[in-house]
C-alpha cells in the first residue's frame, strides 16, 4: 500500500469497482462528472450511456442565436453524445438545423436518439436524419405531440424522401413511436424504419400503426399504446384496426417474449370509452404463444386473453386491466382464470380496474402461489353508482387477499380513495400486520386528492405505533397522503425516528421525496 494513502482513496481510484458503482441506477451520474478527470473518464466509457445531451439546454442556445450550439459542438467530447435529445420546445427551424447539425458531426457516435416532436413536420427531420447519418443507432425514441392539427403533407419536391430507403441499420434493436394521432405520414415512417432494422428486438406502437412484421425475426417485445394525453375521447375500435392487430400479433406469436396492450399519458378518465367495432365481437389473441414471459392486457374489454392464459405455460409476468369505465371484464376473467389453471411460474401479479364482490380475490393465492410482486389498482374513478352499492374494494380486503403468499416481498395497492377515517385505516394495518413478515416493500397510495387532517386519538396512537413496530424489518414503506394535525404529526415523527431508519418511512403528506435525472 502507498504511503498516505487509505484503503477508500485506493478503491475509489480502482476502474474495476468504480465501474461498478456507476453501473448502479442510482448514482448520479452527473455529479459523478464533476469529481476528477478520472471518474470523468469512467463514466463516459459505461457501454450503456445513461447520460443523455439535451440539445435544447439553455447553455446550448437559444431560438434566436445558434453560435453558442456551434461552439458547443466543437468542444464537445464525442463520448458524450453517445445519447441525444432533443424536443421541439424551441422553433421548428431551430429543432432541425440543431438535430441535423449534431448528427452529421457526430455520426458515428449516436448511439440512443430521443426526440419528443410538436409538430408532425418535424417527423421530416428525423426521417431525414436516419436516410443520412447515425449508422451506429442502437435506440430510437420518438413521442408526437401533435393531436389537434391537420395532417401534415410534404411539399412535392420533398415527397421523393418517401421513396428513399432508410439504409440497413443492424444496431438499431429497440424502436419506440408515441403518438396522440396516427396518421398516414406517421404509418409510412414506421414501415421505413422497420423495413431498415432487422435486428429489431423491441417495438413500441400506438394505437392503429399495425405495420408487417413478416422480416421481424428476432423482435421479442412488442408494446401497443392507447396514448390519453389529448383528453377524453372516444376510441375507434374499427374492424380493420383490430383485423390488422391480429395479423402483426399472429406473425411474431412464437418468438415474444413481452406482449403489452396498454395506456399513457393521462391517468383514466371518466370520458375515455372505446366504440364497438361493427360486428360486436373482441379481438382474440392467439391460442398459444410458446415463449411469452410477460403479459400486459390493459384493454381486457377488448382483447380476450381467455385462449391464450389456458395455453401459456411459461408466463412469468402477467397485467390485467382496463381503461374503459364500468366494464366487470377484470373479474370475469379472474373467475376463468380460477376455474381453469394455476400458473406456478408468475412471480409478477398486477391487477387494474377490479371492484364488486371481495371474494373475487379469494381464489388469486391458489391460483398464483408464488407471486413475489403483486400491484392492485382498485380504481381511478368510482361512478356514483358503485359508490352506493359498495363496490369499491376495501383496504381490509385487499390486505387479508395478500396474508397468505407466503413469498410475497412487493406489495402495492392503489385506492380510489382513502378511508375517509385514518382510524379505519390504521385498524385494517394492524389486523394484517402478519403480513409485513416476509415483505419488504409496501406501498399504498390513492386517486383521491381530498384528505381530511386527522387528530390522532390515545387508542389509534397506540394502534400506530403497533403498525410501525410491526414493519420494522421492511426497507421501504410509502403511505404518502395521510394528513394528520401538528401534534399529532410530531408525534409519529418522533416515534419513528426513536424506532427504526426514518428514510424507510414516508407516512405524511409533503414528506421529501428525491427525484434523480442523469443528463446534461
Amino acid at each position: 500500500m502507498e504511503s498516505g494513502r487509505n484503503v477508500q482513496e485506493i478503491a475509489l481510484n480502482n476502474p474495476i469497482i468504480l465501474t461498478q458503482i456507476m453501473k448502479q441506477t442510482s448514482t448520479p451520474l452527473l455529479t459523478c462528472r464533476q469529481v476528477c478527470k478520472f471518474w470523468n473518464d469512467i463514466v463516459l466509457t459505461l457501454p450503456n450511456p445513461r447520460l443523455a445531451l439535451k440539445l435544447n439546454h439553455e447553455g446550448a442556445g437559444n431560438n434566436n442565436d445558434l453560435v453558442p450550439f456551434f461552439d458547443l459542438c466543437f468542444t464537445l467530447d464525442p463520448r458524450l453524445a453517445k445519447r441525444i435529445r432533443a424536443s421541439t420546445c424551441e422553433a421548428i427551424h431551430s429543432f432541425a438545423a440543431k438535430l441535423t447539425y449534431f448528427c452529421e458531426k457526430f455520426t458515428n457516435n449516436v448511439q440512443i436518439l430521443e426526440v419528443s416532436i410538436e409538430y408532425e413536420s418535424c417527423v421530416k427531420s428525423v426521417l431525414q436524419i436516419l436516410q443520412n447519418f447515425c449508422p451506429n443507432l442502437k435506440q430510437c425514441w420518438i413521442s408526437c405531440k401533435f393531436g389537434k392539427s391537420k395532417n401534415f403533407k410534404l411539399h412535392p419536391r420533398e415527397e421523393k424522401i418517401l421513396h428513399v430507403r432508410i439504409p440497413i441499420k443492424s444496431n438499431l434493436t429497440l424502436f419506440t413511436l408515441r403518438a396522440r394521432k396516427v396518421t398516414p405520414f406517421l404509418t409510412n415512417f414506421v414501415d421505413m424504419v422497420l423495413a431498415a432494422a432487422p435486428n429489431l428486438s423491441g417495438i413500441t406502437l400506438p394505437w392503429g400503426v399495425c405495420p408487417d412484421l413478416g422480416n421481424s425475426t428476432v423482435l421479442e417485445s412488442l408494446k401497443v399504446e392507447v396514448d390519453g394525453r389529448v383528453g377524453p375521447c372516444a376510441m375507434h375500435v374499427a374492424d380493420e384496426i383490430l383485423t390488422n392487430l391480429s395479423k402483426m400479433v399472429d406473425q411474431v406469436r412464437d418468438q415474444l417474449v413481452t406482449l403489452s396492450f396498454g395506456y399513457v399519458g393521462r391517468k383514466r378518465t371518466a370520458n375515455l370509452r372505446w366504440l364497438e367495432p361493427e360486428n360486436g365481437t373482441r379481438f382474440h389473441l392467439p391460442g398459444r404463444m410458446a415463449k411469452l414471459q410477460n403479459f400486459r392486457n390493459e384493454m381486457a374489454e377488448i382483447f380476450g386473453c381467455g385462449d391464450l392464459l389456458r395455453n401459456v405455460e411459461t408466463l412469468k409476468s402477467l397485467a390485467i386491466g382496463n381503461i374503459f369505465l364500468k366494464s366487470g371484464r377484470v373479474s370475469e376473467i379472474l373467475r376463468g382464470i380460477f376455474a381453469n389453471k394455476i400458473f406456478g411460474s408468475v412471480s409478477t401479479l398486477a391487477l387494474m380496474e377490479v371492484y364488486g364482490d371481495p371474494c373475487i380475490l379469494d381464489g388469486l393465492r391458489t391460483a398464483f402461489p408464488n407471486v413475489m410482486r403483486f400491484e392492485m389498482d382498485t380504481y381511478h374513478y368510482l361512478w356514483p353508482d358503485f359508490c352506493d352499492k359498495g363496490d369499491d374494494m376495501k383496504l381490509g380486503a385487499i390486505l387479508a387477499a395478500c396474508g397468505g403468499w407466503g413469498r410475497l416481498t412487493y406489495l402495492k395497492v392503489t385506492m380510489a380513495k382513502y378511508p375517509y377515517k385514518i382510524g379505519d385505516m390504521i385498524r385494517n394495518l394492524l389486523d394484517a400486520k402478519e403480513l409485513y413478515a416476509g415483505l419488504k416493500t409496501l406501498q399504498i397510495l390513492t386517486h383521491d386528492g381530498i384528505h381530511p387532517y386527522h387528530e390522532l386519538t390515545e387508542d389509534e396512537a397506540d394502534s400506530f405505533k403497533q403498525v410501525i413496530a410491526a414493519m420494522d424489518g421492511m426497507d421501504e414503506v410509502s403511505i404518502p397522503e395521510l394528513h394528520f394535525s401538528s401534534k399529532s404529526e410530531e408525534l409519529v415523527r418522533n416515534f419513528v425516528a426513536s424506532t427504526t431508519k426514518l428514510s424507510k418511512f414516508n407516512l405524511i403528506a409533503g414528506d421529501p421525496s428525491e427525484e434523480k435525472e442523469d443528463s446534461d
